[in-house]
């Protein structure tokens, strides 16, 4: 990068020399280089790198933040990025790919993301990307709080959780960035869609059954360019045998297997991991108390009571939406 603190070397040596051994030296960064030669601020960009590492973090990035630079390997790569970003639903967005900053054949390129999905020819093998904001009107959803109106949302015949409880259930699952978030029968994505929105740098994990659902799952995330959400096919608890170790999880649904979930939840879940069930019936809200009691202890539970305004022909009414019991659990330190 030009500099050792960014990218650098500095990282490596801090882990085997005290800092009192080391004299830094830092250079003129290419990220530096680069907004001074599209004459940009860059106080306000969010630098990652994709070089020599998977995209998650990249994609994230672009797909949440307004101007971001990215360190990227040599070509195909940038292309490779762009395509990925386009499956995840990325609002059109102006590029600018920089090549051999200070070099003689430097090279400032400006591209939309389409036309670099098309891996345009690029002669650079030290590359840079900056993306600059998409148009406001461009992302369906430009804010980081939570509860995406229902109609935003594909849904199909499958039951979603409304926007006022996914407020509740993210508030109750104490997000952080960085984390694996496991949503159990997820449905439609709601939850797993404004998880992965809300905290760009954590992973989620939506976990789904049925055929049409995964379709939809599928949709919206492409929808909402949740590029951190990864729709797993198959049934709880096995299909979640696989997945990494979650921090959170949020039961939407358990299709008839409740105490099997949590069992297994109990099992994975590091100290000071958080699970919260959704329940409806009365049969699984006592269900759900009795099985985090017993695994986990204390207990925490909320009652929804919403009721929302609709036109009618003669004026407004209030239309109340069914109760909603979200039980909360945090695993011992």
């Amino acid at each position: 990068s030009g500099d050792p603190g960014l990218f650098g070397i500095l990282d490596f040596l801090r882990r085997h020399f005290a800092a009192e051994e080391l004299t830094v030296i830092p250079g003129v960064s290419a990220v530096q280089a680069a907004f001074a030669r599209l004459a940009l601020p860059w106080h306000d960009a969010v630098v990652v790198s994709a070089h020599g590492r998977d995209h998650r973090e990249a994609l994230a990035a672009v797909l949440n933040s307004p101007k971001v630079a990215v360190f990227t390997d040599p070509p195909p790569a940038p292309a490779e990025l762009a395509r990925e970003l386009l499956a995840a639903g990325a609002a059109p967005r102006e590029i600018y790919l920089l090549g051999d900053l200070s070099y003689p054949e430097e090279g400032v390129h400006r591209y939309s993301l389409d036309e670099l999905a098309a891996d345009p020819p690029c002669p650079h093998r030290q590359v840079l990307l900056v993306f600059l904001p998409p148009a406001a009107e461009a992302r369906l959803w430009p804010y980081r709080t939570g509860g995406i109106p229902d109609d935003l949302f594909q849904r199909g015949a499958v039951p979603m959780t409304k926007a006022q409880v996914r407020v509740l259930a993210l508030a109750a699952l104490r997000l952080g960035e960085g984390q694996v978030v496991w949503d159990v029968g997820a449905g439609t994505g709601s939850v797993g869609v404004e998880a992965a929105l809300v905290c760009p740098g954590s992973r989620v994990y939506a976990v789904e059954v049925r055929e049409e659902a995964m379709a939809l799952i599928e949709a919206n995330k492409r929808r909402f360019g949740a590029a951190n959400l990864y729709p797993v096919r198959g049934a709880a608890p096995a299909a979640l045998a696989g997945l990494p170790r979650p921090d959170r999880v949020f039961v939407g649904g358990s299709g008839g297997a409740l105490a099997s979930i949590v069992e297994h939840v109990a099992e994975v879940l590091p100290a000071g991991g958080r699970v919260v069930v959704s329940a409806v019936t009365l049969e699984t809200v006592g269900e759900a108390f009795r099985l985090l009691r017993e695994r986990f202890g204390a207990v925490e539970a909320v009652q929804t009571a919403v009721a929302v305004c609709r036109p009618t022909a003669a004026g407004h009414l209030w239309q109340a939406h069914n109760p909603v019991c979200l039980l909360g659990a945090e695993k011992g330190r």
